[in-house]
């Protein structure tokens, strides 16, 4: 005998898959839904499947007959956001451009997502920078204030690119050239960051018309970490990946919740930064100094079989004093201090990704003892190891 469906929870699951951050909160919904359900989705039918339709009006599917429990949608247009709120069913969205009022919304943290990009981009050496991104997007003018910001608390200025005015101008064959024009006019070398991957790869496409080599004129880099963008650009685009399928386990637990007659005292469900990603479009150190340049890329490759300091000014044939010196100098760091931050990004990298055992990630990445391991964690990220895998780790 066939079960009464409506003796589980109904959810239209309206999100918008076609790019990482789409799918990493459908896998988090699905995820959520196999340890706590069962859950029964209704989707969009695939667009070969459905006719054009002639207005904006999303047409919630199902609410004429009372047929839904919850609904998380993507919301393109504020009409979409009204006819979800008339429904009365409880609701979670995330927004393309600024949060719907009266809804539970899930966004990114754009202050830690800013932050990281300056941090990474800081890191290779860079003394001019710049962002790019959406003006009419909240998300992406947050990004820029919060890397403007931290750029600005390192001593440096940051360019902001906006948009044309016109909706003429704004048309890809048009802003393109405009683009080419405001990059051309940037000191070189410059590090660029995007408010997300498809404006970095715009950003690429630029520097091919307009002669900039990447990365060693114009470094890119973009947010959400999606693969297919990434590596379809030339060259792949080191990206801040979001751990949008944890935001999407929460989203899913709280409509529970809500489906169940709860009313969660929250208006947001964060989407946090994890450590970048870097491939081609950032992988350069933009010292003057070449020799501390070389120390930094051996740093950067081996941190976790380094042993001593005096190793690193082996490999560039300098003495300690003297490399001590120069490497203060160019980045402001001791060569110590540089091989445990980057022996810290591999743990906080290991315990967002991997289930893996604190007394593995300590092996892994160079450490005889834990405990060290875990003090040097906490000295550079302010939090603890378990702390920080529970906040971010996606196997939670």
């Amino acid at each position: 005998m066939l079960q009464n469906t409506r003796t589980i929870p109904r959810v239209l699951l309206l999100l918008e898959t076609g790019n990482e951050y789409g799918h990493g909160l459908a896998r988090g919904v699905a995820r959520y839904a196999r340890l706590h359900g069962p859950w029964s989705f209704y989707r969009m039918p695939p667009f070969y499947r459905t006719k054009p339709i002639r207005n904006n009006k999303l047409r919630l599917p199902l609410l004429k007959n009372d047929d839904a429990d919850g609904i998380i949608a993507h919301v393109n247009d504020p009409s979409y956001a009204e006819e979800i709120l008339t429904s009365g069913i409880p609701a979670i969205v995330t927004y393309v451009f600024k949060p719907i009022p009266g809804l539970i919304n899930i966004k990114g943290d754009s202050i830690a997502i800013g932050r990281s990009g300056a941090e990474h981009l800081l890191e290779r050496g860079f003394l001019h920078f710049a962002y790019c991104g959406y003006d009419d997007a909240v998300w992406s003018v947050h990004r820029s204030e919060s890397f403007a910001a931290r750029l600005a608390e390192a001593g440096f200025s940051t360019a902001i690119y906006h948009q044309p005015q016109s909706a003429r101008n704004r048309a890809w064959e048009k802003e393109q050239l405009i683009l080419a024009e405001w990059m051309g006019a940037l000191p070189k070398p410059v590090a660029i960051m995007a408010c997300n991957d498809a404006r970095a790869q715009e950003i690429s496409e630029v520097c091919k018309i307009a002669g900039f080599s990447v990365p060693e004129q114009v470094a890119i880099l973009g947010v959400d970490n999606d693969a297919v963008i990434c590596e379809l650009s030339d060259p792949p685009l080191s990206s801040i990946p979001l751990n949008s399928e944890r935001a999407g386990f929460e989203a899913a637990e709280c409509l529970d919740r809500m489906m169940r007659g709860d009313s969660p005292d929250i208006d947001f469900i964060c989407v946090h930064p994890e450590p970048v990603v870097v491939r081609q479009s950032t992988d350069i150190v933009a010292i003057e100094d070449e020799v501390v340049a070389m120390a930094l890329r051996y740093i950067r490759l081996y941190a976790d079989k380094i042993r001593s300091v005096e190793e690193v000014a082996e490999k560039v044939h300098l003495s300690l004093r003297q490399l001590q010196k120069r490497f203060r100098k160019a980045i402001g760091l001791q060569i110590y201090e540089e091989i445990r931050r980057v022996r810290m990004q591999k743990v906080a990298r290991l315990l967002v990704e991997t289930t893996m055992p604190i007394s593995k990630i300590a092996y892994e990445v160079g450490y005889e003892s834990p405990k060290n391991m875990a003090h040097c964690f906490c000295k550079e990220t302010g939090m603890g190891l378990s702390e920080y895998r529970k906040a971010y780790g996606k196997h939670n």
